[in-house]
């Protein structure tokens, strides 16, 4: 009787008087560990994992809910428009809280279903009544995403890299920290991540030009990978490069591949620009990595032949900028019907992928980002012509047309008057941009979000 003292006296008392009861119990001391040795727990823990696998969840008393915190328009940033796109879908699920770098009064109310914005205050100060199952951050390299850095510093949680060098992030933080002298802050920065296989005069001038922190394998992910519990791409390029930098991280930060949400696939009937001739489209930030020069160049010796095309570079750029490159396109293709109006609002953007009978979306470098610029063509049904380089390269054959890194202007002047020249082949590339656009929907990647996040 366990219960009984006098009981678990006798009981002992009887097994220490008795030799083979001792033996007896050593015997089977020594056939219970047999039986518990660690193949045997192995076996039983993964028996145990592939039957919670197997187990249906509970249902949830509410919908899940969801803090994403990103950039928000009418910021000007590509991940703040992207969000927008993917919280509509998202907020069909599950409850979507937007934690912005400002106050929630500084946006327009969200029209989504299940969609609710907030300023950090306002989470920080909600964050116990909210009850949130995931906190989501989204890490790009630029200005807007401050608050995304500040935030996951103290709280951490799943970050997607809608960049995988965001040395563009640390430099304006750099700024904000040393607003006299940035370039030595920025360079102080990256001694600390680097130092150790840095050539020893790496910084010694400042901050490190683009070229040169691509030729060391300087991306500046490290920091934020160390403060996330997952890590959230859209290549197998993007992933390679968090794999390379992250180093020696003091424990296992899993990296998942997620696609890249695509507008809804437009299968409509395409408008005829015959009457105005070819039209050539490039669409997306303005400026020198996106090939402009060499574009323009190839341009020109294909209005030679080509006499009624056109060629349209419209996206976000700023005055010195758009006057730079009118005035290169005047002095390196002064007889081309050449047009570079900047940012064009939406009927106008929807206006020229409409009618446009091929894009050229070129890259001198990447950061690793996945272009909603290029998605929008293929979405349109525009046959694209891309550089072999990043996430656009692991894009499906045949819904675009590839060309090398660094291509001179004769070889691309080649590439279109061959793609402009053969019907059949953009017919084909329509049908598979727009397959790949409707299989890579905002709504499937909903989809994935949740069940990666375990909201479903």
């Amino acid at each position: 009787d366990p219960r009984d003292p006098s009981s678990i006296a006798e009981c002992l008392e009887s097994v220490i008087a008795s030799s083979s009861a001792l033996d007896r119990l050593a015997k089977r001391s020594q056939a219970r560990i047999g039986a518990y040795g660690w193949t045997h727990v192995a076996e039983d823990s993964l028996e145990g994992y592939e039957r919670a696998i197997l187990r249906r969840r509970p249902r949830r008393s509410r919908r899940a809910r969801i803090a994403l915190v990103t950039p928000w328009p009418p910021e000007r940033s590509g991940v703040a428009d992207y969000n927008l796109r993917l919280a509509r879908e998202l907020g069909e699920q599950v409850d979507v809280d937007i934690v912005t770098a400002r106050s929630a009064k500084q946006y327009a109310p969200p029209l989504e279903r299940g969609v609710r914005i907030m300023g950090p205050e306002e989470y920080v100060a909600l964050e116990r009544l909210r009850q949130h199952d995931r906190v989501v951050y989204c890490m790009g390299n630029s200005l807007f995403h401050g608050h995304v850095y500040e935030l996951l510093r103290n709280r951490p949680g799943p970050v997607v890299f809608h960049d995988v060098q965001i040395t563009g992030f640390y430099g304006w933080q750099a700024g904000l920290e040393r607003p006299d002298h940035p370039s030595a802050a920025l360079a102080a920065k990256i001694q600390s991540m680097y130092g150790a296989r840095l050539p020893p005069d790496a910084t010694r001038d400042g901050s490190l030009p683009w070229d040169r922190q691509l030729a060391l394998g300087i991306y500046m992910t490290r920091e934020i990978q160390s403060l996330a519990e997952e890590c959230f791409v859209h290549s197998k390029f993007a992933m390679d490069l968090l794999e390379l930098d992250r180093g020696g991280l003091d424990r296992h930060v899993p990296l998942r591949l997620v696609p890249f949400g695509m507008p809804a696939a437009s299968r409509a009937s395409r408008e005829c620009s015959s009457s105005q001739g070819t039209l050539i489209v490039s669409m997306g930030v303005v400026n020198e990595v996106k090939g402009i020069a060499q574009l323009i160049s190839a341009f020109a010796l294909v209005a030679g032949g080509r006499p009624d095309a056109r060629l349209v570079i419209a996206g976000p750029t700023d005055a010195v900028e758009s006057r730079r490159w009118r005035e290169y396109a005047r002095e390196h293709a002064p007889q081309a019907n050449i047009e570079i109006p900047g940012h064009v609002d939406g009927d106008r953007y929807t206006a020229l992928l409409r009618e446009a009978d091929l894009a050229v979306q070129l890259r001198l470098v990447t950061n690793g980002e996945a272009s909603a610029a290029i998605a929008d063509c293929l979405a349109a049904g525009v046959p694209t012509l891309i550089t072999d380089l990043g996430w656009a390269s692991e894009l499906p054959a045949d819904a675009v047309s590839r060309v090398p890194l660094g291509i001179e202007a004769v070889a691309l002047a080649q590439q279109i008057d061959c793609l402009l020249s053969d019907p059949a082949r953009l017919s084909a590339m329509r049908r598979a941009a727009l397959d790949h656009a409707a299989a890579n929907s905002f709504a499937r990647v909903a989809d994935v979000y949740i069940h990666a996040l375990e909201l479903d």
